[in-house]
């Protein structure tokens, strides 16, 4: 017992002065790993217990002590590896200080410097929160090798299958009202939670789809992941990683009927998709509406005479849920909006939004607002509201910190998107397909910390994996 002791003290010694093994310190980073991922979602899980958004966002503060006890870890890390000559610095991280260089910058020049800092509401995407990517990033890019990738993402996959398990119960049993019956998962809200789902369900299917005896292993896990994944992305409800998703199925296919990928691994997943669609909306409408007690509906769903065709006709429903319906409602206009409720379709509105965020654009085209400051007062929805995110990552960047600051952020992207075209690593180019998601699902999507901590993760996989 003694010499196990003495043992665990020399390990926790050797890895503060940075002499450990790489086998001792890569355990330690996968502690470190976890402990990230756990706490963004554990305090979700207790602070977004609160039903009223204004309590929620009265202690949004509360995570960045969390962040801050994680910088030094973190460093350390970090600084491990650049001791031990194993880290080179790659353009991607100059481009991501320099990044965080124009996020200070724009917290200076700032009307509301404490939001730039600390972040707005529930939101939390202060410039702590950018430090915090960076370091994420670097510890994804430090930790990975061709040895541990898959055992990385198994790990990742692990609690976005805790998040699909809370969307289940939050969709089915409608958890909080202001949702409805949308899944949210551990991500903030549905379109997050879509978001998320969708990164993850994307990397799932293109691991399905490799041929690599090593990833065969789990070839069953994987297909376990797609069906949950799936499930989570549909009942999150939300357009943008919905139909972001569908598109990279479509440039997944042509990619992988031109590696020549079993046709049979296609449809089966082609057939999962089509017919869990409605299976999936059929009983999550019954359950709401079995939980509310609507008696005549009760009936219906346990009529043994039930026409079990509506099962699948009722696809029609989780169209008219992810697209927004027409409204032919005149809605009265007034002289601070330039929005007309009229019009909103498939857009839900995000048009007029980037109108008026644009028109902020040209007023702060150098410096931004500053992060997290966005504060527009419209009436976009037949009542007044605040728009505090574009709703469009990049434009929010853009409004954020500038237009040098947004170059810089493309910069980043386009390095990312040419390491993942060139690299021939069959897993390194799964990954890839899952970065690729994220940049395009954001044209219409927010980042918040809740997810993008995957997503910044998954960068530094890629460009780790680029370098060994």
């Amino acid at each position: 017992m003694k010499e196990k002791i003495k043992n665990s003290i020399n390990n926790i010694t050797d890895i503060i002065l940075c002499r450990a093994s790489k086998e001792t310190f890569y355990k330690y980073e996968k502690q470190l790993l976890f402990l990230s991922l756990f706490i963004l979602m554990f305090y979700y899980m207790v602070i977004f217990r609160f039903n009223d958004l204004g309590l929620v966002a009265t202690f949004s503060w509360l995570l960045y002590p969390f962040f801050i006890a994680l910088y030094i870890p973190l460093i350390h890390s970090a600084f491990y590896h650049i001791k031990n000559k194993e880290f080179k610095i790659k353009l991607i991280d100059i481009a991501f200080v320099i990044y965080i260089i124009f996020c200070i910058i724009a917290t200076i020049f700032s009307e509301t410097p404490y939001n730039s800092i600390f972040g707005n509401g529930i939101r939390n995407e202060g410039i702590f929160t950018i430090i915090f990517y960076f370091l994420v990033y670097l510890l994804g890019r430090n930790i990975v090798n061709k040895d541990n990738i898959l055992e990385l993402i198994n790990f990742i996959f692990i609690f976005g299958i805790v998040q699909v398990i809370a969307g289940l119960f939050q969709s089915y049993y409608t958890w909080n009202s202001y949702f409805d019956e949308m899944a949210y998962g551990y991500a903030s809200n549905p379109n997050m939670f879509g978001l998320l789902m969708g990164m993850l369900l994307t990397i799932a299917v293109g691991l399905y789809f490799n041929e690599n005896e090593h990833i065969n292993k789990y070839k069953y896990f994987y297909l376990v992941c797609i069906i949950l994944f799936y499930t989570g992305l549909v009942l999150a409800e939300s357009a943008g990683p919905f139909f972001s998703f569908i598109g990279m199925l479509g440039i997944m296919f042509i990619y992988y009927i031109i590696k020549k990928v079993k046709v049979k691994k296609m449809l089966l997943i082609l057939l999962i998709f089509i017919v869990l669609f409605p299976i999936i909306q059929f009983t999550n409408r019954a359950a709401n509406e079995y939980y509310l007690r609507d008696a005549e509906y009760k009936t219906y769903i346990t009529n043994n005479n039930t026409d079990y065709s509506k099962l699948y006709t009722d696809v029609i429903t989780i169209i008219n849920k992810i697209i927004p319906k027409k409204n032919t409602e005149t809605e009265e206009n007034t002289s601070n909006t330039q929005n007309d409720d009229t019009k909103r379709t498939i857009d839900n509105g995000r048009i007029a939004e980037w109108k008026l965020v644009i028109k902020e654009v040209k007023k702060n085209w150098k410096n931004g607002v500053g992060l997290d400051c966005l504060n527009i007062y419209y009436n976009g929805r037949g009542y007044w509201e605040i728009l505090d995110k574009a709703h469009n990552q990049y434009l929010d960047i853009l409004v954020s910190i500038g237009v040098f600051g947004c170059i810089t952020y493309l910069t980043m992207m386009i390095i990312v998107t040419l390491k993942g075209i060139k690299n021939k690593n069959a897993i390194s180019k799964t990954i890839f397909f899952g970065f690729l998601y994220y940049s395009i699902a954001i044209f219409v999507n927010i980042s918040t910390p809740f997810v993008a901590i995957y997503y910044y993760i998954i960068v530094g996989l890629i460009i780790g994996l680029c370098e060994k």
